[in-house]
This record gives structure tokens, C-alpha cells and sequence, in this order.
């Protein structure tokens, strides 16, 4: 019922999940990722400048070796190169993985909303890096690409983390920081805050909303959910 004169809150559209890459989102890895490729390939004469990597962030580690063997003079099968490359990861991160100041304690004023991780990273590496960051206990679901059909960028992993969640997609916000995967969150139906780590990122529309970091994601977030505890 209105009542006349009274203007009511303005609808908010309700936020019933949140799911969030893994690298670049929860824990400040990429540049260990790049790291590890620029490790492995110089015996093959393959040294690239320090960008060369940026578009690859979020890219399925077999997809980068398998472009890198079939167009350049790689004498060796692109799993060898992967599990080359994942050694050198796993070396790299265990001392120099870190998440990004303040997320932690943001998090966990999401206390209320379930959280998801979808990755393409492997199930394993995945809840090793939040665990080695301590945000394993905060977090509900994790999808890697071992859960799915299909990796980023389709909708797949966004689509059975909102289903593990028992939620719709529609109602999920994702948190995403490469083209990829706001590809993935998009065509899973999620409202997608993007953080614009990644050049490709900037000129994306049908986003909801745009942030200069993760720590400004989920500050857009906490925001959004106050406004509803209100509405």
C-alpha cells in the first residue's frame, strides 16, 4: 500500500551469492603464474617482455602451453610444458602467495551470503592457495575446471557454483578480473563486478559494476547488501 506523499525505498535487486575468481580476486597470484612461465621457457630461446602474459590471466594452463608448442619451437608435448610450468608454480608459491590486505576481514562481514570460488585452476591447487591464505574456512563451494565440462570462458563453472550454492545464477554476484572469465559470468546470467586488472577489461559493457581492485569489489558489494538490510 503507498501512502500518499510518502515515497517508499527505492527496489534493490536482492544479492542471495557471491562467486569470485581464484587469482587476481582472492589471492594476488598472477604475477607468480607469469613468473613460472618465464621460468620454463627460456631453454626452448622463448623470452617475452613483461606483459606478454596479461592477456593469458585466467587462461587454463593447458590452453597457454598448447598455443605456446604449436607456435613456437617447443621440442616437447605442451602436458610435459604444464607440468613443468606447475612445478615452478608450486615452488614460487609457497613462500610468495599472498591474498590482498583487507579482504579477509571484508569477507567475513559477508557472514550471512554464501561465497563460491570458480577457477579454472585444478581442484587441488585451488584449496591449497586459499588455505595457504586462510580463506578456506570462509569459503562454501569451490569449482575448478575438474567440476565442469568445460573451463572458462563458458558459463559452466559459474553455472554449477551457483547450483551447488541452491541458488539461481540471476542472483548471484561474480567477481571477476579477466575477460574470460566475466565471459563465463555473464553467460551464466550473474551480475558481474569487474576488477580492471586486465586492459581488455575496460572497455566491457554489461557489467554491473567497474573497480580498480578486489578490495573495491567487495567494498561495492558490502554496500549493496547494507542497502538491502535497509530497503
Amino acid at each position: 500500500v503507498r501512502i500518499k506523499g510518502v515515497q517508499r525505498p527505492r527496489a534493490v535487486m536482492a544479492i542471495s551469492a557471491v562467486i569470485m575468481n581464484l587469482d587476481g580476486v582472492l589471492v594476488d597470484s598472477s604475477r607468480l603464474h607469469a613468473r613460472a612461465w618465464n621460468q620454463v621457457l627460456p631453454p626452448f630461446g622463448l623470452r617475452f617482455d613483461t606483459n606478454w602474459f596479461t592477456p593469458w590471466i585466467g587462461v587454463a594452463d593447458e590452453r597457454l602451453a598448447a598455443h605456446l608448442c604449436q607456435h613456437y619451437p617447443i621440442p616437447q608435448p605442451s602436458e610435459e610444458l604444464v607440468l613443468n610450468k606447475r612445478g615452478r608454480y608450486s615452488e614460487l608459491a609457497r613462500h610468495g602467495l599472498r591474498t590482498f590486505a583487507g579482504l579477509h576481514e571484508r569477507l567475513e562481514c559477508l557472514e550471512n551470503i554464501p561465497l563460491a570460488v570458480a577457477t579454472n585452476s585444478r581442484r587441488y591447487e585451488a584449496l591449497r592457495a586459499l588455505k595457504r591464505v586462510n580463506l578456506d574456512k570462509l569459503i562454501d563451494v569451490v569449482i575448478s575446471s575438474q567440476e565442469v565440462p568445460r573451463p572458462k570462458p563458458t558459463p559452466d563453472p559459474y553455472l554449477m557454483a551457483a547450483h551447488r550454492l541452491g541458488v539461481a545464477p540471476k542472483d548471484c554476484v561474480a567477481i571477476e578480473d579477466s575477460c574470460i572469465g566475466i565471459q563465463s559470468a555473464r553467460e551464466a546470467g550473474c551480475r558481474v563486478v569487474a576488477v580492471l586488472s586486465d586492459p581488455c577489461t575496460r572497455g566491457l559493457a554489461g557489467v554491473a559494476h567497474k573497480v580498480s581492485s578486489p578490495i573495491g569489489a567487495l567494498d561495492w558489494l558490502l554496500e549493496r547488501v547494507k542497502s538491502e538490510s535497509i530497503a
